[in-house]
């Protein structure tokens, strides 16, 4: 579609119907409807053919996967290509074209990118295929797609989730040091105790000795049972 749309050639019945897939390869057919544009009309994203926004015959499109533009009796263009491409990734993805476009029913990145094609404005749709492309390249790197960018929070997964790896790894270092330096506390107070318990041991066989000592014991004699 790129390259349909950078040589001035509106599809205008973008469907599952007219996508044939030939192992991992996927080709569009049924350019019956297409149209050409010109180059400010590309760089628009709109095809008019009698310069006020409307068709100069009958537009021929799909249900379902034709845009409000269309219904509207509008002719295709670029944007229109993209709303029908937003649908058929609704398509894949199992997903309801409608739902994806409520922000709290969008369970990922493929959702957002949907719901960005299927924009009722056509002005807040992707300008072209490329800059969808980009998006789509960047969720298979697990980076921040276009219409997210400036959610902070999903900007922080987004790299956590890229530098997963590094982040496991620097987080099993760190456990290791903690877990290290809880076992040198650990054994720093036992000996500390130890310590102690020694220190008590002997202060308590000092005092043996001094109750055995004749002048403590008023020179008299200390049995063994007197003694313990």
């Amino acid at each position: 579609m790129a390259y349909c749309h950078e040589s001035f050639v509106v599809h205008g019945d973008i469907k599952a119907a007219n996508v044939l897939v030939q192992g991992n390869r996927p080709r569009l057919l049924d350019f019956g409807i297409s149209r050409w544009i010109s180059d400010r009309q590309l760089e628009q994203g709109r095809y008019s053919g009698s310069g006020t926004g409307k068709d100069d015959g009958p537009a021929g499109f799909s249900a379902g996967y034709a845009a409000p533009e269309l219904l509207a009796g509008e002719s295709p263009g670029v944007s229109s290509d993209l709303y029908a491409l937003g649908v058929l990734l609704c398509k894949l993805l199992g997903r309801d074209p409608q739902r994806v476009l409520d922000p709290r029913d969008r369970h990922n990145d493929l959702d957002w990118i949907a719901a960005h094609c299927l924009a009722t404005d056509r002005s807040e749709r992707y300008r072209s295929v490329a800059s969808l492309r980009v998006d789509l390249a960047a969720v298979s790197r697990a980076e921040p797609i276009g219409p997210r960018q400036f959610d902070g929070r999903y900007r922080a997964g987004r790299y956590l989730r890229r530098h997963r790896g590094a982040i496991a790894a620097v987080g099993a270092i760190v456990a290791s040091l903690v877990l290290g330096l809880g076992a040198a506390l650990w054994q720093a107070q036992e000996a500390s105790r130890e310590a102690e318990r020694a220190r008590e041991t002997s202060v308590f066989v000092r005092s043996l000795f001094d109750r055995l000592d004749p002048d403590a014991a008023g020179n008299q004699d200390v049995t063994l049972r007197q003694l313990m």
